[in-house]
């Protein structure tokens, strides 16, 4: 007779567990909060110009790879979803040349960039999928080197021989797209290929003789504090 007690009272604990094994697994689902995390990184390579039959410009611009570091904050959706801020400093370098003669243009930048992220687990850790806007600030710039070349920087670079009207260069902003693929560890270190395409400086898109093609490919290296 006891033990049939017993049985009873053991029936509803043995229907509690898996319901409180459920809420508790919906719980950290959806549970929301914030973390943040470092990073760095190098610009593998990137295309600022395209220049041709321009005036007082460089005949050619070739990009060098450049160095980034910065922080983001990341605040959690779900498990799979969030949403991050990231702000990095940069510092890029494109080699000038013209008449035989070559300088280096090095900018010293800030981007911020917003990308929505989702997450894919994985055996050893979770890959991340993000994409969002950024916006690219030149803080200062300088040119090293002996050639007379001109900052290609400065907005006005040439005139449209069809139109008559100017040419314009990359701005000293400029705000695109960004796609990154990374790789979070489960000891929070994540890796990153984050590639960023300027939208607003695609202007005179109706001059074949000149356009800008302002993009970067960069790999970075992160820690993500949790």
């Amino acid at each position: 007779m006891k033990i049939h007690r017993l049985l009873i009272l053991l029936i509803p604990v043995l229907f509690a567990a898996p319901a409180s094994a459920q809420q508790q697994n919906n719980e950290d689902e959806n549970r929301q909060y914030v973390s943040w995390g470092i990073a760095s990184g190098v610009n593998i390579t990137g295309c600022r110009y395209d220049l041709t039959t321009a005036t007082n410009v460089p005949d050619k611009v070739q990009a060098s790879p450049g160095f980034e570091a910065g922080a983001f904050l990341e605040y959690h959706i779900t498990r799979k979803w969030s949403l991050q801020m990231w702000t990095s400093g940069k510092i890029e370098r494109v080699r000038l040349e013209k008449s035989g003669e070559s300088n280096y243009l090095t900018t010293y930048g800030m981007d911020i960039t917003i990308p929505v992220v989702y997450r894919i687990d994985a055996n050893k850790g979770q890959w991340m999928l993000s994409t969002g806007p950024f916006s690219h600030f030149v803080i200062f710039n300088s040119i090293s080197g002996e050639g007379s070349i001109e900052n290609p920087y400065s907005r006005t670079i040439g005139t449209d021989p069809r139109t008559g009207e100017p040419r314009f260069a990359l701005n000293d902003f400029n705000a695109g797209l960004a796609i990154a693929v990374g790789y979070e560890f489960k000891s929070h270190w994540q890796t990153r290929l984050e590639f960023k395409w300027g939208i607003t400086d695609l202007l005179n898109v109706d001059s074949h003789d000149l356009y800008v093609k302002p993009y970067t490919v960069s790999l970075h290296v992160a820690y993500h504090f949790q």
